[in-house]
């Protein structure tokens, strides 16, 4: 199903469409957690009379802006392929939006691949989905043109740290400011080189002190 960015600008309005306005949020990746949730209200019967119901106002920017890896394009897509269940009451989506979930961890980065996510996730957009297949199609076109921002926006906002964090369940449901996450990644850091310094001591040092004596 081809998408029209035009149908995009009309249903997100300007706010939604600029990078600045992403770039406020602190974060463009899409956690776990968001996936399950959207999955769980499929699953649970929670029908929404369009897409837009179905996703929270805090999310809405997030889930919309481009991804820097396929992991990330892929559950972009299954968020919205779970968004689209909910809409259209097509079970069938759900299974597709979990397999998706399951490519989360990927963490290619080309540009080709990305793209190539997003349109596998497109092919399962049936004309039988009507107005919430079309936004869905468009939404899904749309991020797909934005990896060079996304990539901008994540330099700016702590490079590999920020998709670490972005991406975690173990920072629970909500996003830790990007005050937050660089504290929490000073402290990641920090541990990892006190234990290179120990693993240095034990496996060369030490034993080089014992072969001298």
């Amino acid at each position: 199903m081809r998408h029209s960015l035009g149908l995009v600008r009309n249903v997100y309005g300007t706010e939604y469409g600029s990078t600045k306005g992403t770039a406020l949020l602190g974060y463009t990746a899409v956690t776990g957690s968001m996936v399950r949730r959207q999955i769980a209200a499929a699953k649970a019967g929670k029908w929404v009379a369009n897409p837009i119901q179905a996703v929270p106002q805090g999310e809405r920017n997030r889930t919309r802006i481009g991804a820097t890896t396929v992991g990330q394009a892929a559950m972009k897509s299954a968020y919205w392929l779970a968004v689209l269940a909910r809409a259209t009451r097509d079970r069938s989506l759900i299974t597709v939006a979990e397999a998706f979930s399951d490519l989360g961890s990927r963490s290619d980065r080309g540009d080709k691949a990305i793209a190539n996510t997003y349109r596998s996730a497109a092919r399962n957009i049936k004309p039988r989905h009507g107005k919430a297949g079309k936004y869905v199609a468009a939404t899904l076109g749309s991020i797909a043109t934005q990896t060079a921002n996304a990539r901008q926006i994540e330099s700016d906002q702590g490079g590999l740290l920020n998709r670490l964090l972005a991406s975690s369940d173990t920072i629970g449901e909500y996003l830790p400011t990007p005050k937050k996450a660089k504290r929490v990644g000073a402290a990641v850091i920090a541990s990892i080189a006190a234990s290179a310094v120990l693993l240095t001591y034990f496996m060369v040092i030490r034993p080089m002190r014992r072969g001298g004596e």
